[in-house]
């Protein structure tokens, strides 16, 4: 006997000698023998090869008189899988996207880096060299109106204006003053405002920028910090007063130092200062050197560390005002720290940056200004190597009442004593005093 569905013999007893692939095999009849006694799937095979031999031999029209042959058997789950993909809904192919429909917005070309300044091209569809003229414009140039980008054509300007703006500010009041000096005041985005001002003092030309809008720290003689801080300054922000600065002197001028004392506490807001400062001394970009910037500080002995840690050697000035802790509490009210902490974060700052740190003193009339103040001073700061830089208060009309500046006559001597002391000195004139000058007033005015 041999099985159907099986290439195995079976032996002369009917009994299987091996077992196909599925584990039973099947005869002509419908159950093998008593070794194999439950029923074959390959029954229904043995039929259907049955049922063909009883199909007529024509392949053509079938007759209606032909029995119908059986239907032939799927895999369930094929058909189902069958069904399901004729009833699924045709997906239209997707459209290529805009070149001009913008893919997020983005607050200044400034706050680009090179690569996503060249993602912004590609989707502009520029060519290579229409994007190396825009990279020049950007980063080297620091340009604040896309209409100066005269190599580029006025269609390309046109779709950059459309997609990108090249200055977050506008400026709102320009306040020349009689010795030289301009002070600006500029909206941001948000309409808050701040404040920048360049200084021309000889060959030199110093641009004071702010870090934050307001500031926290409320010294008692300050107009920044009367109306609190409202919010940091991005590092785009802080960039471009750099690049308004360069464009308000124009070729003529350049400008030789940078200072970061304006509006704000440039140590609370660390990481957007260190990277506008890289920006604009990058050798590849604005190319300010690294030794012509000056940041100050009302002091925070702990990021004065980090600064030293993560900067590139800048200049560090520490706003000090007084040597004994309790008057520098009464001048500072938010000062959490001794002067001597801060004196020993700057020690640091020098020993890892090389770089000689400055304190800041304001002079008050009868406040800080007198001998016992100065020798006071000369303890602190006798074996330190340093330099100390003496500012005379330049007065604030809301802040004028129990404050005075100091007279020249006083200024002279607080500065003798510190020489005979053996610091080195260097005296402040005042600037601007005709237009508000200082700090926040030009803001203040305008609230």
């Amino acid at each position: 006997m041999r099985c159907r569905a099986s290439r195995w013999s079976s032996s002369p007893s009917g009994s299987c000698t091996k077992k196909p692939a599925l584990g039973r095999c099947a005869p002509s009849s419908s159950r093998c023998s008593s070794i194999c006694a439950t029923p074959c799937p390959s029954i229904r095979r043995v039929d259907r090869s049955r049922s063909r031999s009883a199909r007529p031999a024509s392949r053509g029209k079938k007759s209606q008189s032909s029995p119908p042959s059986p239907a032939r058997t799927r895999d369930p789950r094929r058909r189902r899988k069958i069904r399901r993909s004729r009833t699924r809904p045709r997906i239209p192919a997707r459209r290529a996207a805009s070149v001009s429909a913008p893919r997020r917005a983005v607050p200044s070309v400034h706050a680009l880096s090179r690569e996503e300044l060249a993602e912004l091209g590609q989707e502009l569809g520029m060519k290579p060299f229409q994007l190396r003229q825009l990279t020049q414009w950007v980063f080297e140039k620091g340009l604040l109106d896309v209409e100066g980008a005269s190599n580029l054509s006025k269609a390309l300007r046109a779709r950059l204006a459309e997609r990108i703006h090249f200055s977050s500010h506008k400026v709102l009041q320009r306040a020349p003053s009689s010795d030289g000096s301009t002070k600006l005041l500029l909206s941001l985005e948000d309409e808050e405002r701040i404040e920048m001002v360049l200084i021309p003092e000889g060959e030199r030309c110093t641009l004071c920028i702010s870090s934050q809008v307001g500031c926290p720290v409320a010294c008692v003689f300050c107009a920044s910090g009367l109306f609190g801080v409202r919010r940091n300054l991005a590092a785009h922000e802080m960039v471009e007063q750099f690049a308004r600065a360069r464009e308000e002197l124009g070729k003529e001028r350049p400008l030789t130092n940078l200072v970061v004392m304006g509006l704000g506490e440039p140590m609370l807001n660390l990481e957007s200062l260190l990277s506008a400062l890289a920006r604009i001394s990058d050798p590849e970009a604005l190319a300010f050197s690294p030794r012509r910037i000056t940041v100050s500080t009302a002091g925070y002995p702990h990021r004065i560390r980090a600064f030293a840690e993560r900067g590139r050697g800048y200049e560090l000035a520490v706003s000090l005002h007084a040597a004994d802790p309790s008057l520098r509490k009464q001048l500072v009210p938010t000062a959490k720290h001794e002067p001597q902490e801060l004196v020993q974060a700057a020690q640091y700052y020098h020993r890892v940056t090389g770089r000689e740190p400055t304190f800041e003193y304001v002079l008050l009339a009868e406040k800080n200004d007198g001998e016992l103040q100065a020798r006071e001073l000369v303890t602190l700061l006798g074996k330190v190597q340093c330099k100390v830089n003496l500012i005379p208060w330049n007065p604030v009309p809301e802040l004028v009442g129990e404050l005075q500046s100091p007279s020249e006559e006083r200024v002279h001597r607080f500065e003798d004593f510190l020489r005979h002391g053996g610091l080195k000195v260097t005296t402040r004139r005042h600037r601007g005093r005709d237009k508000d000058a200082a700090c926040g007033q030009l803001r203040l005015a305008a609230e």
